[in-house]
């Protein structure tokens, strides 16, 4: 399996789905190009995606897939960071786009509506490592190999995981609180919305 291009990756989202901007969130490196090494990497122990081979997912998360494998941020390691949305939003679900390290974790991110109330959202994704699922997410990428300190490593094939939480009802939103665990890795967020607000713009 290979990453969707961006385009179809767009397509591939439900209607009314926003992008979450993350770009300043970011503080975990877990992607590196051969021969680079990124230091402790996505798991602590060097090890990284293949940048080159991400080029799509990047575009997907309108990102330049050459900002990528230099040992700049790429995703965000959870740890409670609030996230504030674009505007005041109903929202009707959650997707993400990341992975776990160090196991399969089962975890809760939480709609704040900026008055004081609190929704949690389940939020399950499995091991870059793992080859099946745990959670009800499914693979969105695959890649050829690992890689560990510049060093390809065959054998493992790093993966990315897409995990969407539906709500039972629209629950206003202001802002996204993400679980507390460092382990996990969100490379894209999206929130679903009852509409689109005017100057916000959809993937």
């Amino acid at each position: 399996m290979v990453a969707l291009g961006a385009a179809e990756a767009r397509k591939d989202m439900p209607p009314r789905t926003l992008p979450v901007d993350l770009s300043a969130y970011r503080d975990n490196a877990g992607t590196a190009l051969p021969g680079v090494d990124i230091g402790p990497g996505l798991d602590g122990f060097g090890r990284s995606y293949p940048a080159e081979e991400l080029g799509t997912v990047a575009g997907l998360l309108r990102t330049a897939p050459e900002a990528w494998g230099s040992g700049a941020p790429d995703n965000v390691a959870c740890d409670g960071q609030r996230i504030e949305l674009p505007a005041h939003l109903h929202v009707t679900g959650v997707i993400v786009l990341g992975s776990c390290t160090n196991g399969s974790f089962l975890d809760s991110l939480h709609l704040d509506d900026g008055d004081g109330g609190r929704q949690r959202v389940p939020v399950g994704l499995t091991d870059f490592l793992s080859a099946r699922p745990v959670y009800g997410d499914r693979c969105h990428f695959t890649g050829s190999l690992l890689r560990e300190h510049g060093r390809d490593i065959p054998g493992p094939r790093p993966r990315l995981y897409r995990h969407e939480s539906r709500l039972d009802d629209a629950l206003p939103c202001g802002a996204l609180l993400l679980p507390v665990n460092p382990d996990m890795h969100i490379f894209g967020l999206w929130v679903r919305t009852t509409s689109i607000q005017q100057g916000v713009t959809a993937p």
